[in-house]
């Protein structure tokens, strides 16, 4: 704020200055022109005026000449070297910030590439935001749909799901695309248990009612199978797109991160063909154990989870 005060000032004494030395000069030519015109020759008037405009008229005219053109002359000495001497230091500075900011979008860049070649459209910091993002997926399906999960019961019971859930329902009841569940056997439900902070036989239970809420939603028993195996990732898969969210081993997985996957038509994501053939492909495996009717083995099931938890907590105990 100081250096534009100062510079203000300065321009102000500077045409102060013009103003000054054009005024005396218009002066000294004016009693010039008095002396000559009102006073007669060899009078003292007009000798003294016509000395006094002499002196003063001449020495303004070139006094403001001198100071316009010298002022311009030392001002080109003193910036010019100043504009030389910044623009050396700036220039290089200059160049090496373009550099840098060229070198990080060139990383940025990249990894977006990669990103595209694994096919990897979307990260989420939960289960919740991809289902709700996935929904659309599910709505414009027309050829398959997998899910594998643990229990389901994180998806049956969260009511920020409600799109997803009212999505998936609606597929059923038409009956336009054929959907399978894979869950995991209630056999080896126990074995995540203290992993996530549940008590034996819970998961067992919330697998049971998620095989009750698929008979009520009468999915044909053909399309449903449990796993013999601790799970390893929640997921579902669409003709072209896969949603996947890791178990950890500390935690549920509604609560973990997770991602979308897009199979794009003009080129092949590794991603999406990575997990088509290294776990969608379980459903065939020997390790999906069919389901031959609902109530047979809701029955069956329930019956034997005092087995399961027993058989794995002395295993866990070992």
């Amino acid at each position: 704020m100081s250096t534009d005060n100062s510079t203000i000032s300065r321009v102000s004494n500077r045409k102060y200055t013009y103003f000054i030395l054009i005024l005396l000069s218009l002066l000294g030519i004016a009693l010039m022109w008095i002396g000559s015109k009102y006073f007669e020759d060899g009078s003292f008037g007009r000798s003294f005026l016509l000395g006094l405009g002499t002196a003063m008229a001449p020495s303004s005219i070139i006094g403001t000449v001198l100071k316009y053109f010298l002022f311009q002359d030392i001002r080109v000495e003193l910036t010019d070297p100043l504009i030389s001497s910044v623009r050396e230091k700036v220039s290089p500075l200059m160049e090496e910030t373009i550099k840098d900011t060229v070198k990080e979008y060139q990383k940025e860049i990249g990894a977006l590439q990669q990103l595209k070649c694994a096919g990897i459209t979307g990260t989420y910091p939960n289960r919740i935001k991809a289902l709700n993002e996935f929904a659309e997926e599910i709505k414009f399906e027309s050829e398959e749909i997998i899910i594998i999960g643990s229990s389901l019961e994180g998806l049956f019971k969260n009511k920020s799901c409600k799109g997803f859930l009212d999505a998936l329902e609606a597929k059923i009841v038409s009956q336009s695309v054929d959907i399978q569940f894979l869950l995991t056997h209630p056999k080896f439900a126990d074995f995540r248990a203290s992993q996530e902070k549940n008590e034996f036989q819970e998961i067992g239970k919330q697998i049971i009612n998620s095989l009750r809420r698929l008979q009520d939603w009468k999915v044909p028993v053909e399309n449903v199978k449990l796993f013999k195996g601790t799970p390893t990732c929640f997921s579902i898969k669409t003709s072209r797109s896969m949603l996947i969210n890791p178990y950890p081993y500390c935690n549920v997985a509604y609560n973990s991160p997770c991602f979308i996957i897009t199979n794009p038509e003009e080129q092949s994501a590794f991603m999406y063909n990575a997990f088509l053939d290294s776990h969608f492909k379980v459903w065939d495996s020997p390790l999906a154990e069919s389901i031959q009717n609902y109530d047979d083995t809701i029955n069956k099931l329930s019956n034997n989870l005092n087995t399961y938890a027993a058989s794995a907590k002395k295993f866990l105990n070992n």
